[in-house]
């Protein structure tokens, strides 16, 4: 009890310092439970959705006209499914919208709302059921797309419109988000019908959903269902009418983006956390030189050095445990704000819940760290003699440098006297620097994500792994694909054309997404980020992360099939994609004819001229009245990613703002701690100086320079490290997703620009805590 009474005493005495440690680690746990909360429920989440939900594991659509009932017995047959529905439906394989500020192009599933189903039953999160012709229900990420409840939305669908007024949105695990490049709307039956009259006949389509007792079987029993019947599903990046996703894919699309944010400010809370301990180090290496006298005094008493080292222990985790527990219960307050942009990117309501097993993961994190650095910087003590403690430290022997001598340095009095004052406060000048470098390094961290997500989005393409291009043009398998390439290439702001399709291929027993195209080198985002891309028939690249679960390398062989036709290819580079889960590959067309001889390409990407992209729609409509009867689908690619980027781009930004605002809190609060320490210990010193005929604004000007040099060093290292280190970062956190070697643009200029601002807002903060200087006087130090 004396131990307590003794720790409540150290806390009342610095009530002001204790209090900003205090907020300090309620920061830290507050982002870190944060963070944690959505990283560990990402998973289960989707899982629980699914359940809750009865939703599919996995889905294929089928045109009306090309299903075989053949096709439903195959997974009726399965021995790992337990259930199978087959639902009427129309699917518009390439379907125009308006998105954000972006008209963009992708498959749209338009349901019957009032149709009996047992999966995926249809249910509003927002709105109401109207029996109208022109009502329509869409997925609850519409609203990224800047649509609320009564808003208009048109679709465009081969020269015909289609207008709705949205009266409601709905969860979906499946097909509800762009990033699934189809999305599901729900239509009344009246409003089903009328669409049903104008484009039924063509689009008119069978959706097989499909549940297992095992969800992890769901790739391999879709595997089996294409290589066991003779069904001709259309492949990524074709805009056909058939479409079929597994359970990974489906997660993927909804979940890609939030796991991503929740990486991120698990990264940038650990840097805080370690800020923090930093700070807790200072504190008590500080703590005890202000109390070396009563340390000496209770030592005298008879207190042992492991009670007075036990007493300061008690003392920080009492602080501790308070700013964990609050920040744990400001988690809850603060976790439903992100709940809104979080349940837009998934497309399904986020419900954070509570958490006990997290919350006591925090804590102990934060406290178990806490404990370990309070122990190790108290352990001076032990070596501490009550008689030199009582002596205020002051050894037989102790002198100490005069650094920056008045009669010998160079420059303003002033500014020698703030070097002077720098060079006796060395050690803890140091940690200042250290906890600078921390901070600066987060920021970097967010300015250079900010930066390629809203301003200079190539790094982010070439990190989806599509090549983005402003019209994808698929022709029918009748057309002269050359003659087509020559009269696009021909025609007015092109700069340039490619040819690329997509198939599915299984890679050393993985299914795999596989980009097929004649010549790579004309692509603006396909790369290789070790080796090259693949130029004979015998070559094809993986990404990292297959590279890794298969444990092959450059210039190791794979093996290749489809069907019942197997083949060796040599891999010559290694790519990376957060799409299927990083199990994309690259093959050329001459590779891809050696399993299917008579394999041809078609679709064709056009890139236009830089200045010519504005009018992109405009050229799109061109080729379609050109080209309309060689054509299946035209889409605007780039503005699909425009679109896919301003879903994570939003929230992204509302990090970045968080991790500026959390910087400047914690930039103050050691500003405040050490400014403040700082004038306690030196009260009789600037006294003097006062009596001297110093103002008060020349010794804050002096205090403040005295930690500018510090400041200066710490943002440009923690700059520096920012920008060499941003990447392998974000490499370690998006490598589950497919990112190995992620390789986002630096620029140099934002983080000048960011450090000049820390420096800048450091030495106001110094300055203005620096203040309370006015309160000493001459006269006061004679009376006290």
């Amino acid at each position: 009890m004396n131990l307590l009474n003794l720790a409540l005493a150290n806390i009342k005495k610095s009530k002001s310092a204790a209090c900003s440690l205090g907020l300090l680690i309620l920061i830290a746990t507050l982002l870190l439970n944060i963070g944690l909360g959505i990283y560990i429920k990402v998973d289960t989440f989707y899982l629980d959705k699914i359940e809750e939900g009865h939703s599919p594991h996995a889905i294929v659509i089928l045109n009306q006209k090309e299903y075989k009932q053949a096709y439903g017995d195959f997974f009726q047959g399965d021995s790992r499914v337990n259930e199978v529905e087959t639902e009427d439906m129309m699917y518009l394989g390439n379907v125009s919208m308006k998105f954000g500020d972006n008209e963009m192009g992708l498959g749209g599933a338009f349901l019957n709302a009032d149709q009996e189903r047992n999966m995926a039953p249809f249910q509003l999160v927002e709105g109401k059921e109207i029996a109208k012709d022109n009502v329509i229900y869409v997925p609850l990420s519409m609203k990224n797309g800047g649509y609320e409840l009564g808003d208009s939305i048109k679709f465009t669908y081969l020269e015909q419109e289609f207008n709705y007024s949205i009266e409601g949105f709905y969860e979906s695990p499946t097909l509800g988000t762009i990033n699934a490049a189809a999305m599901k709307y729900f239509l009344p039956d009246t409003a089903y019908q009328r669409m049903y009259d104008v484009i039924g006949e063509m689009t008119s389509s069978k959706l097989l959903s499909i549940r297992l007792d095992d969800v992890d079987q769901s790739t391999l029993l879709l595997r089996d269902f294409k290589n066991n019947t003779d069904v001709k599903l259309s492949a990524i990046g074709s805009f056909g009418n058939t479409y079929d996703m597994d359970m990974p894919g489906m997660a993927m699309a909804s979940m890609m983006m939030i796991s991503i944010i929740s990486m991120v400010l698990v990264a940038f809370a650990g840097i805080i956390v370690i800020v923090s301990l930093i700070v807790i180090r200072f504190r008590v290496v500080n703590s005890i030189d202000d109390t070396l006298t009563n340390i000496g005094a209770l030592g005298a008493m008879g207190y042992t050095s492991k009670q007075i080292i036990a007493s300061m222990v008690l003392q920080f985790t009492c602080i501790g445990m308070i700013g964990a527990i609050i920040g744990v219960v400001l988690s809850y307050v603060v976790t439903p704000l992100f709940s809104g942009t979080l349940s837009s990117l998934a497309g399904i309501v986020w419900q954070s819940g509570f958490q006990p097993g997290r919350d006591l993961v925090s804590i102990l994190l934060v406290i178990g760290s806490l404990l370990i650095v309070t122990l190790i910087s108290s352990r001076k003590i032990i070596k501490l003699p009550p008689v030199v403690a009582l002596r205020g430290g002051i050894l037989t022997h102790s002198f100490k440098r005069n650094y920056f001598p008045l009669n010998q340095a160079k420059g303003g009095l002033t500014w020698v006297l703030a070097c002077k004052t720098m060079a006796t406060h060395m050690k803890q000048n140091i940690i200042i620097g250290l906890i600078i470098i921390g901070v600066t390094f987060a920021s970097a961290f967010a300015m250079i994500s900010y930066y390629n997500f809203s301003v200079d989005n190539t790094a982010f393409y070439n990190m989806l792994g599509i090549e983005i291009s402003d019209a994808a043009v698929t022709a029918q398998g009748t057309t002269d694909m050359e003659d087509l390439v020559e009269q696009l290439e021909a025609m007015d702001g092109v700069r340039k054309t490619t040819k690329i399709d997509s198939a599915a291929l299984i890679m050393g027993g993985i299914d795999m997404a596989t980009f097929v195209s004649d010549d790579y080198s004309k692509m603006d985002y396909l790369s290789a980020y070790k080796g090259r891309l693949p130029l004979y028939d015998n070559e094809v690249v993986i990404t990292g992360v297959m590279a890794d679960t298969l444990s092959k390398e450059v210039g190791d062989s794979i093996e290749v099939k489809l069907g019942d036709t197997t083949d060796k290819y040599l891999i010559t580079g290694l790519t990376q994609t957060m799409n299927n889960s990083g199990k994309v590959a690259y093959i050329t067309l001459a590779g891809m004819q050696k399993l299917i001889p008579d394999y041809h390409l078609s679709t064709i990407n056009v890139y236009l001229n830089p200045t010519e992209r504005t009018e992109s729609q405009a050229f799109i409509e061109q080729v379609k009245a050109t080209f309309g009867d060689q054509l299946v689908q035209v889409q605007n690619l780039r503005e699909l990613g425009e679109a896919q980027l301003s879903n994570f781009g939003s929230a992204m930004n509302s990090v970045v703002v968080i991790v500026l605002l959390v910087t400047a809190v914690v930039v103050s609060l050691i500003l405040y701690l050490v400014i403040k320490t700082m004038i306690v210990k030196r009260k009789r010193e600037l006294g003097i100086y006062k009596a001297m005929g110093y103002t008060t604004y020349q010794l804050m000007t002096q205090i403040a320079l005295s930690f500018a040099p510090v400041v200066i060093v710490g943002t440009a290292v923690g700059g520096f490290l920012g920008c060499i280190g941003t990447n392998p970062l974000l490499s370690v956190l998006v490598r589950s997703m497919g990112i190995s070697n992620c390789q986002f643009k630096v620029h140099v200029p934002t983080i000048v620009i960011l450090c000049i601002g820390i420096v800048a807002f450091s030495y106001l903060i110094s300055m203005l805590v620096a203040r309370r200087i006015k309160k000493i006087t001459a006269y006061g130090m004679i009376t006290e």
